[in-house]
């Protein structure tokens, strides 16, 4: 018989429209109906039913940017400590992301993340392969990338990381202007990978090149991203950001966190991209979920304080945000609506990584990957499959 699961009294988001006072049905990890509250399901036996009245029932969030949380790294810390900490944000799914590194940390993070991808425990559908955030990286516009760790673009050892476990890496950010990143875009896009720019001052017309190469997709728009010459005084020179804005190619990552992004440039985003080329990600670091201070986490030293983290000279390094978080702020920010912002968390990132067949909203036929938020989009619980994988109410794990 098979397993039934009722998600009662909720305000459903599907994300494309609002269905208030509605139950969600789940037969064995798949949707299997969406009908109207007022059905009585108190003389069903054999049936888990959970009251979600008052909350928002969203499809699990998908976060395709993050190096770790709750105090652990991505290149060398506990993916299943860090999966725990996403599935308290609601993130059903998530790339790791691997920043500029030594070449045998690169390649064992990979070969460690993906053990615990095929592993038999609840991760194994919440990881969905890696996300590489260099190594061929302007050293201009690195950020908080370290120097020593960045490589000249060279396409047999890229050929090597993309093939050392086939379709496993989904994005690899690069700086296009920098020498040889051209072919590696033209690779990337052979090997369906996703190429990314980011932490780039790239031209107008080498986008225009990177685009026709295959180029789709931006990293953290706004951050790490230079800005050309003004051609004479008084003349305004359209840059990267510029380009990126209007090409429809294009889909755009933000940080909805003001510490990273000026809210005008949030709003400008919007109004551009519209809410359909536009995605979330946390961009979190490994001290995310931590109190204040110094840690020594991942390959360099993190200062967080006052939900910024910094490296020790200072310069801002990824962020301590979460996703149900950043749905907020985005809201708050910009004036747009749940729905939208709960598209920009989950369905856009299922249609960037090709699975939106699967996940990405609440419709019939597709996996139960669901969370339940309450009215301050604090986390409630998380289903994986349709298992209970997290409950606020009891703080544990399910």
């Amino acid at each position: 018989m098979a397993k039934v699961r009722i998600l009662k009294n909720g305000n459903i988001i599907t994300p494309f429209k609002i269905l208030n006072n509605s139950s969600l049905i789940i037969e064995d990890g798949i949707i299997s109906g969406i009908i109207n509250s007022d059905i009585d399901f108190s003389n069903k036996s054999g049936i888990d039913i959970f009251d979600v009245s008052g909350l928002f029932i969203t499809p699990g969030l998908i976060d395709i940017h993050t190096h770790g949380g709750g105090g652990q790294d991505c290149i060398n810390g506990d993916i299943r400590t860090i999966s725990n900490f996403k599935l308290k944000q609601g993130v059903t799914g998530y790339l790791p992301t691997i920043i500029a590194s030594p070449m045998e940390s690169i390649l064992d993070s990979i070969d460690r993340i993906f053990k615990v991808k095929n592993s038999n425990e609840i991760f194994n559908t919440q990881i969905m392969g890696v996300h590489l955030e260099g190594i061929y990286l302007n050293p201009s516009f690195r950020g908080a990338q370290p120097l020593e760790y960045l490589r000249k673009p060279d396409l047999k050892e890229c050929s090597d990381i993309i093939n050392r476990i086939p379709g496993f890496v989904k994005i690899m950010t690069i700086s296009p202007e920098v020498d040889g990143c051209l072919d590696i875009i033209g690779f990337l896009s052979k090997m369906n990978v996703i190429p990314s720019v980011g932490h780039s001052d790239a031209s107008v017309d080498i986008i225009e090149r990177s685009i026709n190469l295959g180029l789709k997709h931006a990293t953290h728009i706004f951050n790490a991203m230079g800005r050309q010459p003004q051609i004479e005084h008084g003349v305004y020179n359209p840059g990267l950001e510029d380009i990126l804005l209007i090409k429809d190619e294009i889909n755009c990552e933000i940080i909805a966190d003001t510490a990273y992004v000026h809210p005008v440039m949030m709003n400008l985003l919007l109004k551009i991209k519209q809410p359909s080329r536009v995605l979330l990600v946390s961009d979190s670091m490994g001290v995310a979920g931590l109190p204040n201070g110094e840690y020594d986490i991942g390959i360099e030293k993190i200062i967080l304080k006052n939900e910024v983290a910094r490296l020790t000279d200072g310069r801002l390094t990824g962020s301590v945000l979460t996703m149900n978080k950043a749905i907020g702020n985005i809201m708050k920010i910009t004036g747009i609506g749940i729905c939208d912002a709960v598209r920009m968390a989950s369905y856009n990132q299922a249609v960037v990584l090709g699975i939106e067949s699967k996940k990405g909203t609440l419709d019939i036929g597709k996996d139960a990957d669901i969370a339940v938020l309450d009215c301050n989009l604090n986390t409630v619980h998380t289903f994986i499959n349709g298992k209970l994988v997290y409950s606020q109410k009891e703080n544990v794990f399910k």
